[in-house]
């Protein structure tokens, strides 16, 4: 639904899961590794949520960030049209990977998909193209200043 000021206001499904702290803690770094290029904090989150083993090769590694920035796109450079197709094959491609390397997730991985595919769903429905840094520097900045209030 499409607010007076033309944001866009999302309304998940009625599934509503309480994910791990830790779990939230390193999906922030990696989206804020991600985002702001910073190698470091994108693979130690990598590390600590379990997608890459300090055993992982290092060819295996190169094709799981590369499929990890298939996964994301190129929301950090220009605006995306996030297509339900394009989001499916990616987050095949990406989980086939981590199957064939023995890789387990934790079942909040299981809900995170469901959240990314209902709102990918949604602004397919919509269409156009969409700002994802932006939003995520919004969304960083918001939480960051509530940090300091709270």
């Amino acid at each position: 639904m499409y607010l007076a000021d033309g944001s866009l206001l999302w309304h998940p499904s009625s599934l509503y899961v309480d994910f791990s702290e830790d779990f939230l803690i390193q999906l922030a770094n990696l989206y804020r590794g991600f985002f702001e290029n910073s190698e470091e904090l994108y693979e130690g989150a990598l590390r600590e949520l379990g997608l890459l083993p300090d055993t992982m090769e290092s060819s295996d590694k190169e094709e799981l960030l590369e499929l990890l920035i298939s996964h994301f796109g190129s929301g950090k450079y220009q605006l995306v049209e996030m297509k339900i197709s394009n989001f499916t094959k990616s987050f095949d491609n990406l989980f086939c990977f981590l199957q064939k390397k023995g890789i387990k997730v934790s079942a909040d991985f299981l809900f995170l998909g469901v959240y990314l595919l209902t709102l990918y769903m949604h602004l397919d429905t919509i269409g156009g193209k969409f700002d994802v840094k932006g939003s995520f520097d919004a969304a960083n900045s918001m939480h960051n200043t509530l940090k300091k209030v709270t």
